[in-house]
């Protein structure tokens, strides 16, 4: 757990930066390299400098569809909370309901080289996906209809549906909000399970 000694708050002592750079790094790296192929998202930011530059702060955005760079767009905590609220279809809370959402420094779709998303059989393309997606199931019964649910991150159903066969089955995600949620397949006694990804 970070402390006093972990924030960089009392001055620009060259060891407590080098402190806190090492509590970063031994404590979140291992997150910070995760967020690269899973698409997932690191926010660092500080919350006032020594007001010697306008109280201008860093803040570092890292993970897989970030592009990497120096920006200088004019941002601060309300911009970082709109963002990602607009992420995940939330509601504005207070100031962010004022604030700009940053845009300059994501990836396109097309930045991205995103292999299909396999797992034992259960195929799912394109992934991301805009609304329309395709499942198929290479172990499923020929002539049989196999069931596959749809949860969010916190565990809740949002729906579910059945393939058929072994052929690709086109279904419309179009309902889901922007965000990332887990497709399960009940495939006799067992579920194969994989991530997919609405935009």
């Amino acid at each position: 757990m970070p402390g006093q000694d972990h924030n960089m708050h009392d001055g620009e002592d060259p060891s407590r930066i080098l402190t806190c750079d090492t509590w970063v790094y031994d404590n979140l790296s291992s997150y910070i390299e995760w967020t690269k192929i899973n698409n997932s998202l690191f926010i660092l930011t500080f919350d006032e400098d020594n007001y010697g530059n306008g109280n201008q702060i860093v803040t570092l955005f890292t993970g897989m569809m970030v592009k990497g760079g120096t920006y200088s767009d004019t941002i601060n905590h309300f911009s970082v909370l709109r963002t990602i609220e607009d992420m995940y279809g939330l509601p504005w809370a207070g100031n962010a309901s004022c604030a700009e959402t940053i845009t300059g420094c994501w990836k396109t779709l097309n930045d991205v080289i995103q292999p299909d998303y396999s797992t034992d059989g259960l195929t799912i393309f394109p992934n991301p996906s805009n609304g329309r997606l395709r499942i198929q199931v290479d172990k499923a019964d020929p002539g049989g209809m196999t069931e596959f649910e749809i949860y969010s991150l916190t565990g809740e159903r949002l729906r579910n549906g059945y393939i058929y066969g072994r052929e690709v089955n086109e279904f419309s995600a179009g309902n889901l909000s922007p965000g990332i949620y887990l497709l399960k397949v009940k495939l006799m006694d067992q579920y194969l399970t994989e991530k997919m990804i609405v935009y």
